[in-house]
């Protein structure tokens, strides 16, 4: 299994900045985006881009959109992907935003991606974080446990408003690394990583996209 967490800075550019904060991206699951009227040439399941069927597997409130698909798929981002895992075939699993609203005063747990995604057995994935805004501990950054893991963890339910999971254990805090980001920066993790994220303590809200793909082959 690939290495916790790698962080690239810089990686994109000022153009890919400026079109990535320009979308507005709620949460809401594809069913609900449905009966708003706003996506178009959905088949329940199935969005061609760049003339591949992608097929998601899990139904949860990630956000599926033609324009986000071909955001997911910028060259950048794959590039850096490609290179550093040496991954030669990867295909879109899913995509949403990560918001989080100012002065909300909740962290998200200590959790492994895959618990999420109740369906999946395979590991064989990577979340790939863009922020829209520069995250630090004050506003709710990303941190990771830096031990590499190789199974999947027990999860219990949270009850907070982003109805989240965390691990049921105990995190060595002194194997913990914080992750602040700039606009432009990318962090890239497996579905195994132990992560969390500080709560929002400042006035603005903090929003990283989020894309997952599957490693093909």
């Amino acid at each position: 299994m690939y290495s916790s967490f790698k962080i690239f800075k810089s990686a994109l550019s000022k153009d890919e900045i400026q079109s990535l904060q320009s979308l507005t991206l709620p949460m809401y699951s594809s069913d609900e985006l449905l009966e708003r009227g706003v996506l178009k040439d959905f088949d329940k399941g199935r969005v061609k881009s760049r003339s591949e069927l992608i097929l998601p597997q899990v139904d949860n409130p990630h956000l599926i959109d033609l324009a986000i698909l071909e955001l997911s798929f910028w060259d950048r981002i794959i590039t850096c992907l490609k290179f550093s895992y040496d991954v030669s075939n990867l295909s879109w699993f899913a995509s949403h935003m990560l918001l989080k609203k100012a002065r909300s005063y909740s962290d998200i747990d200590w959790h492994q991606d895959i618990a999420y995604w109740t369906n999946v057995t395979d590991t064989n994935f990577l979340s790939v974080l863009i922020p829209t805004s520069s995250t630090d501990k004050n506003n709710g950054c990303l941190c990771y446990f830096e031990q590499k893991q190789s199974t999947r963890l027990n999860h219990i339910n949270v009850a907070n408003a982003y109805r989240s999971l965390k691990i049921d254990k105990i995190v060595d805090e002194k194997s913990v690394v914080a992750c602040p980001t700039n606009v432009g920066d990318i962090i890239v993790h497996n579905p195994l990583s132990i992560h969390k994220s500080f709560s929002n303590k400042s006035n603005e809200d903090r929003n990283i996209f989020a894309v997952i793909f599957k490693i093909e082959g």
